[in-house]
């Protein structure tokens, strides 16, 4: 799974603190830490995507019939495995 570059990150991070300061929804004094807090989960939320990508490619490799990645039948085995594992955790 590819993860986003911390310029990036550093991007939507300013971009979520715009928004939410403009709509008057965040009352935080200090913006640095804001933007830090905001990258910091942005990364969490990723490591947990690769685990999940991960758990699920090794399912995909387990099975008998040996499903090629980029076949039609891996996509659509991937994107049912990864809902499985997200509803897993309730995201």
């Amino acid at each position: 799974m590819k993860q986003l570059s911390d310029d990036r990150m550093s991007h939507l991070s300013h971009k979520i603190w715009e928004t939410l300061n403009k709509e008057g929804l965040v009352s935080y004094q200090d913006t640095q830490k804001a933007l830090i807090s905001f990258k910091k989960h942005f990364r969490q939320f990723f490591d947990v995507l690769a685990s999940i990508d991960q758990r699920v490619r090794q399912k995909i490799e387990t099975l008998k019939r040996g499903v090629p990645e980029g076949s039609r039948e891996w996509d659509i085995l991937h994107r049912q495995y990864f809902d499985e594992e997200v509803k897993k955790l309730r995201f």
